[in-house]
């Protein structure tokens, strides 16, 4: 039977975009099975099904794009002529053990579309973005299915998919690549090399570090509102005497505006160790966690996981923290009135920073974010000053869960305590079972997981069956318990693996909004104030 139950032709600038139908009938994971490789090894892909479905039908119009649908739920949007050159190009498998990293270009972080990934120990990053970082740029040609790549005198083409490409001319064996979402991805090593990049691992806290070869000895950085030498010589990583004496100051006085040359690393300018100047040295204790160090030395979690590069809050017994001196943060200038920007699809952190006229770095500071994280199209962000944020509760204030939780709204600081891809209980005010989830995304309120099939099963046993109607529950992560209500009906997209549930589920804090009307739901708001009593 085919997976295709009807279609629909719009007119649209480059032709036609073609809607294809597929059967409702057909489970999230089976469509994933087909997108990627078909059900067995000989089985044509969705991209060849879809090929077939065209020529079949529409071998006398332009097909520009094609679109594919269950019911109003949109699952993919890309132009038609890409889809023969992703055919033949290496895809990854679902399950295969990809370790998200970090990409530093001349000592800034770099903020991809497509999150930068380690498999079998080859790093990857997406080609059009580090080209255009340095100021290359790369082309595509429809017919014969080629992407190129111009930096200076280098010029590399290549078919998607081929094992072999040119150099200027001169024919030179290709490494494997992927598409993933539209981009494509390739080793660093490879790419490095091509526009002139010294790439270098720093394996304790995962980042390619890439150098422009032969650039100065310094860089420029304009100092911006809130900065102090201490911040600066932080961000750079080298002494606050250091830049004195390159910029001749005499004093730690410095303006907005100025211009600072900062010098980089060299033999004779290592980085930091011993000497921390303002800030203290701690050794990790048994039993200690962030929040105990943050407390400990009156500052936050947050200011240590920057200061040490951390991507997790996960800490060794002997390691060595280096603890920013509280009197030298930055205050939280959180305002209500603060200019803010709703992403579009395709946006970047570092798109976004050029369009408003600020840095990746105030972009992730003012919305409290990692560097590791995603932005989602339709959410709004703080670009000129902190997000509004209240600071109703302190993680760490609860050794166990519990059967009531406190009162957080969602938008003011709900979404900074727990974020994608953060693991934690969901104990049900009414039984007191417990189960724990994965949050997989959700800018208007939680998209949460179960993580296991065991933990399917205890929402099973709490729903009965699948239903809207959703239920008092009380999450327990970092310490904390928060009043949430969640809805018993899978839905949509799924990214956990043998959890036994196709789909995901809406988890609800205070004044969330709906998807559907953009609206907080009484029946949410209901459940959150329940689990508010444990009542």
């Amino acid at each position: 039977m085919s997976m295709f139950i009807g279609h629909k032709l719009e007119l649209s600038e480059d032709g036609y975009t073609l809607i294809l139908k597929l059967d409702p009938n057909m489970s999230f994971a089976e469509f994933a099975r087909e997108f990627e490789h078909g059900k067995n090894e000989e089985d044509e892909t969705l991209y060849e099904r879809i090929h077939k479905y065209v020529k079949r039908n529409f071998s006398n119009i332009k097909i520009g794009k094609i679109k594919l649908v269950v019911g109003s739920l949109l699952l993919l949007s890309i132009p038609f002529s890409n889809m023969a050159a992703f055919a033949n190009t290496p895809s990854i498998e679902q399950g295969v053990n990809k370790e998200i990293i970090n990409v530093k270009l001349n000592n800034e972080i770099q903020h991809y579309s497509e999150n930068p990934f380690v498999m079998d120990g080859t790093a990857y990053v997406p080609l059009g973005e580090i080209t255009q970082s340095v100021g290359g740029s790369t082309w595509f040609n429809n017919e014969s299915k080629t992407i190129g790549v111009n930096k200076g005198d280098k010029k590399l083409a290549f078919i998607m998919g081929s094992s072999t490409g040119r150099l200027n001319g001169d024919s030179i064996p290709m490494p494997e690549h992927y598409i993933i979402d539209n981009k494509v991805m390739i080793p660093v090593n490879f790419i490095g090399e091509i526009l002139e990049l010294d790439v270098q691992w720093d394996e304790n806290t995962k980042t390619v570090i890439l150098t422009t070869k032969g650039s100065s000895p310094s860089l420029t950085y304009t100092v911006q509102a809130g900065d102090s030498l201490w911040k600066i010589s932080n961000k750079f990583n080298v002494s606050i005497d250091l830049i004195k004496s390159t910029n001749n100051l005499t004093s730690d006085i410095i303006q907005i505006g100025q211009k600072l040359s900062i010098p980089k690393k060299t033999d004779s300018n290592p980085e930091m160790d011993e000497d921390t100047g303002n800030m203290n040295t701690y050794i990790v204790q048994s039993g200690d966690s962030l929040w105990i160090i943050a407390n400990k030395f009156n500052t936050s979690i947050d200011e240590i996981k920057g200061t040490n590069n951390l991507t997790s809050d996960m800490i060794q017994v002997g390691q060595k923290l280096i603890i920013p001196d509280p009197t030298l943060m930055e205050p939280d200038p959180t305002t209500d009135n603060v200019q803010t920007y709703t992403v579009q699809p395709g946006d970047t952190i570092n798109a976004i920073a050029k369009k408003v006229g600020t840095s990746p770095e105030n972009i992730l500071k003012y919305n409290y974010m990692d560097s590791d994280e995603l932005l989602s199209a339709g959410e709004t962000i703080s670009v000129s000053a902190y997000a509004p944020r209240d600071y109703t509760i302190t993680p760490g204030q609860d050794p166990v869960p519990l059967r009531k939780g406190k009162v957080i709204d969602w938008f003011r600081e709900g979404q900074y305590l727990i974020k994608r891809y953060d693991v934690f209980t969901i104990t049900d005010v009414d039984t007191g079972l417990q189960f724990k989830v994965k949050m997989m995304g959700g800018y208007n309120h939680s998209d949460i997981e179960p993580l296991t099939s065991a933990d399917t099963e205890v929402m099973k046993q709490l729903f009965g069956t699948w239903t809207w109607t959703p239920r008092a529950v009380v999450i327990f992560h970092d310490g904390m318990n928060i009043a949430a209500s969640l809805s018993g009906m899978p839905h949509a997209q799924d990214t956990v693996a043998n959890n036994n549930v196709t789909g995901h589920f809406d988890l609800y804090l205070s004044n969330s909004l709906s998807h559907n009307t953009g609206m907080p739901s009484e029946y949410h708001e209901k459940m959150v104030q329940k689990a508010s009593t444990g009542i």
